[in-house]
């Protein structure tokens, strides 16, 4: 039976990345509900390119210890995580091993990389403000949504949801600093995300008091921060994310999906002009 708009649990990585139902743009072709990363896509690049991606999965290896500290840290043991033995993934046996847990659905690691993970989850649960946001609530939890406004579906997984419906984000980064994760959120569309899933949880009446980020280092010391998500911020989120449902909305109901139709006209970064200034005047 198909799913109906609402809140999932326990409803496994693989499927929910699959596509929580089925879906097609007015010429049969088929999608899925538009996800956070679909929605980047979108935005960052274009409706053919966001097409090209369900149809093209690439998996990507710098995916894989997020991964793993995701399930140490919020479900309290590893779910799709295959340990191997290799010392490294160069030799043919070893990549072979890796591609055959790519293509099941796992998530293939080396035990030092896998080291790693563990001293993340560490330095959370030693954290006393983010361990004590992970005290009471869901993980993982998938939410199917139908959007009026747009008449399109789309699908969000909550890394973690409270029952007083305060959404909570787990991110890592290579620095946990408040100043440079606002520069992940911008380059990242960490923002977009946000507002999508304060959408979600809007349009299925859970009332969410807030959203924010666990942002652990994915390196030593291994520090910890928890981010809020500004109501500043937010604005510029909604634009994008407002602007990802448009486009996905127009390629379900047009069935075209372009990628830069038209003539475009050149308009060269600052620092172009700032150094034809300052080379002007050599």
């Amino acid at each position: 039976m198909p799913r109906k708009p609402g809140v999932y649990y326990d409803v496994p990585n693989g499927e929910y990345h699959r596509g929580l139902i089925e879906v097609a743009d007015k010429n049969g072709v088929k999608v899925k509900p538009l996800s956070s990363t679909g929605a980047k896509v979108l935005v960052k690049e274009s409706p053919a390119d966001y097409l090209w991606s369900l149809q093209n999965r690439v998996e990507k290896k710098a995916f894989d210890l997020g991964s793993a500290a995701h399930e140490l840290i919020l479900e309290g043991g590893l779910m799709t995580v295959e340990v191997y033995q290799f010392d490294s993934w160069r030799t043919k046996e070893a990549r072979a091993a890796r591609d055959e847990c790519y293509a099941a659905g796992g998530v293939p690691m080396l035990k030092h990389e896998l080291d790693v993970a563990y001293k993340m989850a560490d330095a959370v649960k030693a954290h006393k403000l983010a361990s004590a946001l992970l005290t009471e609530g869901r993980p993982e939890v998938s939410a199917l949504v139908w959007d009026e406004e747009y008449q399109v579906y789309f699908q969000v997984r909550f890394d973690w949801l409270r029952s007083d419906g305060l959404i909570v984000d787990l991110k890592t980064a290579r620095d946990a600093n408040p100043r440079e994760f606002n520069r992940s959120i911008a380059a990242l569309s960490y923002h977009l995300q946000a507002s999508l899933y304060l959408r979600a949880a809007d349009l299925l009446g859970l009332q969410p008091p807030g959203y924010g980020w666990i942002v652990v280092q994915n390196e030593a010391p291994y520090h910890v921060a928890v981010i809020e998500y500004s109501e500043i911020d937010r604005t510029y989120g909604d634009l994008l994310m407002h602007t990802a449902l448009r486009k996905y909305a127009d390629g379900i109901h047009q069935g075209h999906w372009p990628a830069y139709d038209g003539i475009y006209t050149s308009e060269l970064p600052k620092y172009a002009e700032h150094e034809a200034e300052g080379l002007s005047n050599e």
